[in-house]
């Protein structure tokens, strides 16, 4: 189970198409990320402390391990699908602020589950007042990260703000590599229900880079709380190809026991969930976000078929509301959009989203020409 090769593999098959060489496709992948798809608003010197420490209201790692249905889906299939993705979240904020292309994620056959971006790596060295390294305040402490530190990432995956902290709660084992500045680093830890969250290895340098930057994350959901379930490799890549779809130029590789790395979501894919023959696309970016829509002729009232903020799928609010209003014609939609500090407001059947930028991005995207999407 190796990431390095995921990665590799997705640089030669953006090589074939190419031309390019090995490290121009990776550079022209990341080029295309950042000029066509997204404005990234980040700082430059996102280091140690661009880390914020533990939320004082957020619960602690033995809360979390105590009462598990609380933070997570259920602690069966569903539930270890919710800690994969906890993790790929981090990636796709790389993503969106303009600083990763792809993320591998490879099932093990002992049910673990590893994951790694072509991100900036998460810091290493310690905050300021801070004797512990970032990248620990990050997996031990529940809200801590970049996120509460300002804005470097402005629009953040997800619709709470525990963070990864919930993965090492839950996990018998978690290992982690970093690479920045040409050297990686490591650390472990590892739970159990009589100590949570202990540091099996701090943070130390583990020898020369590979591809230079990067976050792994390595974890065994533990069977105490998981018991025999493992998760639902369909699904999982179901959720996957969604979560790629939506943000719009992502690169997601799943590999699974017996099986080498597949693409199971690329860019250019959300005219897909209409399951039309022929879809459009219109998209917006500015400071404030992303909206990119999806169109299909139908015969009616127009009607939005599935709607999405953040990457967390949605059931109505403003931007539902904007695209409606603005629809050309009798059309079919899928509204994706990615806005600062949005505002999920829970009902029976999901969420429901209120956010002027929201409103605003989606009216702004459907005054824009159609593209063809598929």
């Amino acid at each position: 189970m190796t990431a390095e090769n995921d990665f590799k593999c997705l640089i030669r098959r953006h090589m074939a198409q190419s031309g390019l060489s090995y490290q121009a496709a990776r550079r022209s992948l990341l080029a295309q990320h950042s000029e066509e798809s997204h404005v990234s608003t980040e700082p430059s010197n996102y280091g140690p402390n661009a880390i914020a420490g533990r939320d004082s209201t957020a619960p602690s790692l033995v809360d979390i391990r105590r009462r598990p249905d609380q933070f997570i889906v259920d602690t069966g299939p569903a539930g270890i699908e919710h800690l994969c993705l906890e993790v790929v979240g981090n990636s796709v904020d790389e993503f969106n602020a303009g600083h990763a292309t792809n993320v591998a994620i490879a099932i093990g056959d002992d049910g673990s589950i590893f994951v790694r971006d072509d991100g900036r790596g998460i810091p290493v060295d310690p905050p300021n007042g801070s004797t512990r390294s970032a990248l620990e305040i990050v997996f031990l402490e529940p809200g801590a990260g970049a996120k509460r530190a300002g804005d470097y990432y402005a629009f953040p995956a997800g619709a709470n703000g525990l963070g990864v902290s919930v993965v090492t709660a839950l996990s018998s084992r978690l290992r982690v590599w970093v690479e920045r500045n040409g050297t990686r680093y490591e650390a472990e830890f590892s739970s159990t229900d009589d100590e949570v969250g202990r540091v099996v290895q701090h943070v130390r340098e583990a020898g020369g880079a590979g591809l230079g930057r990067t976050t792994a994350v390595h974890f065994w959901p533990d069977p105490a709380i998981f018991g025999e379930a493992t998760v639902d490799l369909e699904h999982l890549a179901d959720r996957l190809a969604l979560l790629a779809a939506v943000s719009d130029g992502l690169v997601i590789t799943l590999s699974t026991p017996g099986n080498g790395p597949r693409v199971v979501g690329s860019p250019g894919e959300m005219g897909h969930l209409l399951h039309a023959s022929s879809t459009t696309t219109r998209r917006m970016t500015r400071a404030e976000g992303t909206a990119l829509v999806a169109l299909a002729r139908s015969e009616g009232e127009s009607q939005v078929a599935r709607s999405f903020v953040n990457g967390i799928e949605t059931v109505g609010g403003d931007h539902v509301a904007a695209a409606l209003a603005s629809a050309p014609r009798a059309c079919t939609m899928v509204v994706s959009v990615w806005v600062k500090r949005p505002r999920f407001e829970r009902v029976d059947r999901g969420y429901v989203v209120h956010n002027k930028a929201a409103r605003d991005l989606v009216t702004a995207a459907m005054a824009v020409p159609e593209t063809k999407a598929s």
